[in-house]
């Protein structure tokens, strides 16, 4: 078993490279959630945990971290189609965002939020929150 610690590019890459090269469960990615914050619509957003995990499902944008690939035919401003394509089932421009903040208010904890996350998009390696608990910078 390998841990890593992420956040960012930097760290997804790191990230993609150890499961490439580590057999199916052998790595966990713990990502820094310091960063999550509420912008002004209300909903949580977690850059690091979503970067971290669209480059593991081989779908990040390499050019604009927390974005899906162009070539998937989606654009920063459409990627909520996407994330929906893969089982969320929610269509808003901040369908991730909508779907984690709904959640958490139901009592979820960001471990199993970001688990499933990760398992909807076939991550085969565990993605966990460095903490449940709100982190602010």
């Amino acid at each position: 078993m390998i841990v890593a610690l992420a956040g960012g590019v930097g760290g997804a890459k790191l990230a993609f490279g150890l499961n490439r090269i580590l057999a199916a469960g052998d790595l966990t990615v713990i990502v820094n959630t310091s960063d999550d914050f509420h912008p002004f619509s209300g909903f949580t957003s977690r850059p690091m945990s979503n970067t971290v995990t669209y480059t593991l499902a081989g779908i990040a944008n390499p050019s604009s971290a927390g974005a899906l690939r162009t070539d998937l035919g989606d654009s920063w401003r459409c990627w909520s189609a996407s994330v929906a394509r893969h089982g969320f089932g929610l269509a808003t421009t901040t369908c991730d965002q909508y779907g984690e903040t709904t959640r958490l208010a139901a009592g979820e904890t960001l471990t199993q939020i970001t688990g499933d996350f990760g398992r909807r998009l076939g991550v085969s390696c565990a993605v966990l929150p460095m903490s449940n608990d709100p982190v602010r910078p």
